[in-house]
Order: C-alpha cells, then sequence, then structure tokens
C-alpha cells in the first residue's frame, strides 16, 4: 500500500521533471524568481540584522 503510494507520487514527479525540461521557458523562471526572491530575503535579512543589534544596543 506505501510502496503503491511512494510509485505514484514519484511517477507524478517525473512527469513534472518532463514537463520541466520540455517546457523550460514556462518552468525555470518561475523556479529562477522563487529562488532569487528567497536568497534576496535572506540576504537583506543577514545584512540588516547587525544594524539592528546595533540600533538595540544604542537604545537600551
Amino acid at each position: 500500500m506505501l510502496i503503491d503510494e511512494i510509485d505514484e507520487k514519484s511517477a507524478g514527479f517525473s512527469e513534472f521533471i518532463g514537463i520541466a525540461q520540455a517546457r523550460p521557458n514556462f518552468v525555470t523562471p518561475s523556479i529562477f524568481l522563487q529562488n532569487t526572491l528567497s536568497e534576496l530575503f535572506f540576504l537583506s535579512i543577514s545584512i540588516l540584522l547587525p544594524f539592528l543589534e546595533l540600533l538595540c544596543s544604542l537604545l537600551s
């Protein structure tokens, strides 16, 4: 039973990969955009965190 579910999920995943390879212009930009936005988000946090700590230490 569990093996059947895993097989179904892996089949769906391989279909998705097939679609991604067949239509890179459709799938790749959205994945690239999601990765870029998440990287920018974490980069902005890592840049702003020391300034936030400095501000908190100055205010206290």
